[in-house]
């Protein structure tokens, strides 16, 4: 298994949580997108399935059934997406608490 950046994969875990992932997608979809996360800052991450199957209990093309045929809102990820890096941005450059 590659060595992930994300030095502690409850960080991720707690984001999913504050951001009730779990209220708006199923528990399979959360699982997958918490492996996304995970091996997208992994070392030497090529963006294929075989990447994210390191991060996976589950073979490479089961990840790809589901990015394929799985089915879910885009626009709420866009819009906690959106709002973090607004955060981020103002607290860096304004000097937000």
């Amino acid at each position: 298994m590659s060595n992930s950046i994300l030095s502690n994969n409850e960080l991720v875990s707690k984001f999913f949580e504050e951001n009730n992932l779990d209220f708006y997608y199923t528990k399979t979809a959360v699982k997958h997108f918490k492996e996304f996360v995970v091996a997208t800052s992994s070392k030497g991450f090529t963006a294929k399935t075989t990447d994210i199957a390191e991060f996976s209990v589950n073979h490479r093309t089961t990840i790809g059934h589901f990015l394929s045929n799985g089915v879910w809102d885009e626009k709420y990820i866009d819009r906690i997406i959106k709002k973090e890096v607004t955060h981020f941005m103002l607290k860096t450059f304004l000097i937000l608490p």
